[in-house]
């Protein structure tokens, strides 16, 4: 599975990096710190799923990218936000954007990060083009439900 890891903080890069290198599934990661440097890989590569810092390059969010940018690059890819600075509405935000889950930094585990990724994929393979906008939101919302308890 192809996966692009976007975060301008290094130190956060490599612990994740370090999280997924433990995984039972073989994950082949690419890395971007900043959202330029995301976008730009983005256009060149098509990834399986995408791991997106929310607060990137100080004036752009991870919501920005999902909402402007993913749709028209790689329509199909579904995106897990994280962040270490979680805020009241944030959820939502990312979820009307387009996320499939989020991901606290403060409590990420390797297998938090897994799960996500998995379940992620997971959800994106069951939507499909032709289907009801309404009928997309429900699987999704499944996947973050069935992704929630395992977190249990």
């Amino acid at each position: 599975m192809d996966i692009l890891v976007i975060d301008d903080t290094q130190a956060d890069l490599y612990l994740i990096k370090e999280m997924l290198s433990q995984t039972a599934n073989p994950l082949n990661l690419d890395f971007a710190s900043s959202y330029s440097e995301g976008l730009n890989q983005l256009t060149h590569k098509r990834y399986d799923v995408i791991l997106c810092d929310y607060f990137l390059d100080c004036c752009k969010t991870g919501a920005e990218l999902i909402v402007n940018k993913i749709p028209t690059i790689n329509k199909q890819t579904p995106c897990v936000v994280i962040s270490s600075l979680p805020f009241d509405g944030m959820e939502g935000i990312i979820s009307e954007a387009g996320a499939i889950y989020f991901v606290d930094k403060n409590r990420m585990t390797a297998t938090s990060l897994e799960t996500s990724i998995y379940y992620a994929s997971k959800a994106m393979d069951c939507v499909s083009d032709d289907l009801p906008r309404e009928m997309k939101s429900k699987r999704i919302e499944l996947a973050k439900a069935i992704n929630f308890m395992l977190e249990l």
